[in-house]
């Protein structure tokens, strides 16, 4: 028997885990200007809806856009030349 309600407890936290991670993507879409890389963070309210979905709440929003990445060799030799 033990067995069998670990197998239950294990399939059901993985459920719970997926649904979290639906939600969660619910959530971040709903952030304006949202970037293509960065970090968003988020304080929301969730409220469970008779049909099984969830109205949401921003509560706070964050977003922090990650840094082009610029290589420094070679803007820092592009500089110099124009420098001298």
């Amino acid at each position: 028997m033990t067995t069998c309600a670990s197998a239950d407890n294990k399939r059901m936290i993985e459920q719970s885990g997926e649904e979290l991670l639906k939600l969660n993507e619910q959530v971040v879409r709903q952030v304006p200007n949202l970037p293509s890389e960065g970090k968003v963070q988020l304080k929301a309210k969730v409220y469970p809806q008779s049909d099984d979905t969830y109205r949401i709440e921003i509560l706070e929003s964050k977003v922090t856009e990650k840094p082009k990445d610029v290589t420094p060799g070679i803007l820092d030799s592009s500089l110099l030349m124009m420098q001298q």
